[in-house]
């Protein structure tokens, strides 16, 4: 059983997700889609069992997450073959994967074998395992496929959280 952290609030957005779960696939793709829980069903799958540190909070415990690599998003969308990066986002927070990382990534559905509450980051939420928390994407809607380097918000708000945190000690 993994507990509620009672410390993050859970904006509008992510309650509409996990109401009508989308996921839009788009940039340097021959299409743009959109797809649903369904459209993942049959997809390869793989699990991570570890645990993620937080620049804020220290290291998380382990857990299970399960989900789809990302390397199957390049087949699905049909990607350009200069494709250099995934840009995982969740409204305009978003973390960019280098597409030789994209094997040990996944977006997971599954967080100790049930599916993910939209406290923990429901319905999709973005495992790199060993990764620092903060690009851990909750409520995830949608992928960039990218030729060049994209935007990385994630990694400026975790560093500016840092920041005013060692301020205030």
């Amino acid at each position: 059983m993994v507990a509620k952290n009672p410390t993050i609030g859970i904006p509008r957005m992510a309650r509409r997700q996990a109401a009508d779960p989308r996921l839009r696939l788009f940039g340097a793709i021959e299409t743009e889609q959109v797809l649903t829980p369904a459209d993942l069903d049959g997809l390869p799958r793989a699990s991570f069992t570890g645990g993620m540190t937080c620049n804020e909070n220290g290291r998380r415990p382990d857990a299970r997450w399960t989900g789809v690599p990302l390397r199957s998003f390049l087949q699905i969308a049909n990607a350009e073959p200069g494709v250099r990066y995934l840009n995982v986002s969740a409204g305009p927070y978003a973390v960019a994967i280098d597409i030789d990382r994209v094997d040990d990534v996944i977006l997971a559905d599954l967080l100790e074998d049930e599916s993910i509450a939209v406290e923990h980051g429901g319905p999709w939420r973005l495992i790199i395992p060993e990764g620092r928390l903060y690009n851990s994407v909750k409520w995830v809607d949608a992928i960039e496929f990218s030729l060049d380097t994209p935007n990385n918000s994630a990694e400026r708000l975790s560093i500016a959280r840092a920041r005013a945190a060692a301020k205030r000690s």
